[in-house]
């Protein structure tokens, strides 16, 4: 058994949420030659990565893959009084925009 396998194992009995921060290193599960560095993590019940990082996107965009995703919708929903909630697809759960880290131009107001 590998060290992840056992700590996936362990907090599974314990009835905790696993979840890998695989921002760099969760892309080498698609490597013939580094997969062995992620077995384990398979058995986790969440997975993020980035993008922009190995496969080199130019946009910054993370990468959240579940297995339940009504759990993933009741921990992580976005709402308030004025958002009104429709039968219409909500933007929020499907675009990586929330993902983006806050840009803006530093000239707006200067003179």
């Amino acid at each position: 058994m590998t060290p992840a396998s056992e700590i996936v194992r362990r907090a599974h009995e314990q009835g905790a949420w696993v979840h890998v921060d695989g921002a760099f290193g969760l892309w080498a599960c698609l490597s013939p030659k580094y997969k062995y560095l992620t077995r384990g993590f398979e058995q986790a019940d969440s997975w993020a990565t980035d993008a922009h990082k190995w496969p080199n996107a130019n946009y910054d965009s993370g990468i959240v893959i579940v297995r339940d995703g009504a759990a993933l919708r009741a921990a992580m929903t976005i709402s308030a009084a004025y958002l009104q909630p429709g039968t219409r697809r909500e933007p929020m759960h499907h675009t990586p925009e929330a993902s983006r880290r806050a840009r803006g131009d530093r000239a707006v107001g200067r003179a």
